[in-house]
Parts: C-alpha cells; sequence; structure tokens
C-alpha cells in the first residue's frame, strides 16, 4: 500500500483533506508537510511508494516555480501518482501545457452543480469551489488517456492512470458525500 503525503500551501483546507482521507484510509500512512519541505522529500523518496497530495492554497501556480519543476522532471515517470486539489489541479494541468488564467466566473464559497456521471460520480453533484483562477486547454488537446470534464471551456476534473484533480473542494461542508469523490484514489493507491 503507498504511503500518502500533502503539500501544503499555507491553507486550513488541507487539514479537511488530511481528515477525509484519514477516515477512508486508515491503514496508509498519511503525512503533512508544508510547501519547501513537500519539494525537499519528493526529491528524495521513491515515488512509487507514495500518493502525492496537492492541496489549495493561495496565489497563482506560478508562485510555485520548484514544484513545477519537479513534476516536469517527473511527469513521464509512470511511477508518480498525483492527487491535485484546486491549486493541486491548476499546477498539474499547468505542466501538461494548460493556461491557467483568471475565472471568467470567479467563485469563493460557494457551491455549484456539475455533471459529474462521466466519473461515475452525480449527474447532478453539489461541490463547493473557492477560486479566481481555472485551468483553460482546448478539449482537443487533452491525450486520450486522461477522462476530463469541462463546464465554461473551464477543466473542472480530470483523471488517468496517473492522476485525479478536481478545481472544486471535495473535502468542503458545501460538497455533498465528499467521500465519493475521494474514492477513486483507490486505482491511485493500487488498492
Amino acid at each position: 500500500m503507498r504511503k500518502i503525503i500533502i503539500c501544503d500551501f499555507y491553507d486550513s483546507f488541507t487539514y479537511n483533506i488530511y481528515s477525509e482521507l484519514r477516515i477512508l484510509y486508515p491503514l496508509c500512512h498519511i503525512e503533512i508537510l508544508e510547501y519547501k519541505s513537500f519539494i525537499k522529500k519528493c526529491e528524495t523518496i521513491d515515488l512509487n511508494q507514495y500518493l502525492l497530495t496537492l492541496g489549495p492554497g493561495p496565489g497563482h501556480p506560478d508562485e510555485y516555480e520548484k514544484l513545477k519543476k519537479f513534476l516536469m522532471r517527473n511527469i513521464d515517470n509512470q511511477a508518480i501518482r498525483i492527487f491535485g486539489i484546486c491549486l493541486g489541479h491548476q499546477i498539474l494541468w499547468q505542466c501538461l501545457g494548460a493556461q491557467v488564467k483568471k475565472s471568467a466566473q470567479p467563485i469563493h464559497g460557494q457551491s455549484i452543480r456539475y455533471d459529474l456521471s462521466s466519473f461515475k460520480l452525480s449527474s447532478n453533484a453539489l461541490v463547493q469551489r473557492y477560486n479566481s483562477l481555472s485551468v483553460y486547454i482546448s478539449e482537443n488537446k487533452v491525450s486520450k488517456d486522461i477522462d476530463a470534464i469541462f463546464s465554461n471551456d473551464e477543466l473542472i476534473c480530470s483523471k488517468s492512470n496517473q492522476f485525479l484533480t478536481y478545481q472544486f473542494h471535495p473535502e468542503s461542508v458545501g460538497t455533498t458525500c465528499p467521500n465519493l469523490y475521494f474514492k477513486p484514489i483507490n486505482k491511485l493507491l493500487l488498492l
């Protein structure tokens, strides 16, 4: 079983993510590391053993160059497994060639409905968003190995054999049934 390390971008929601993961995966070793310590650890670990969780946080992905450089060096490594939420979603997708720019409809602390049925989730999912930035990439530029859901040209969520990302906050009280959004991690943890 993999270990889970969570990158804390100095955001209080990090501990909500930790709590959800602890409930769903009580046998996994889960560790929270602040951003700079997370980068140092990632440089020294066997990536086969870890799920890297990139949590939410303030700012633009461009403010986290060290993490982006690490991801760019390792993105083709089939051993790497990533779970990204909000800022983490944006950082990963920027490394995959997407643009991260101001959202056409900034949403802070509001619940919004999406059809996530293609992810085997609700066709009328109520999820909480807290962001001014969004990921923009043309649907035809997303690899066929990646399942992606778009809304108003924004990439809302994505999954592949290597990663699972959400622009919204599955750990938030405003998201109905948060554990449903964490369960796809099973494949990343090789459960």
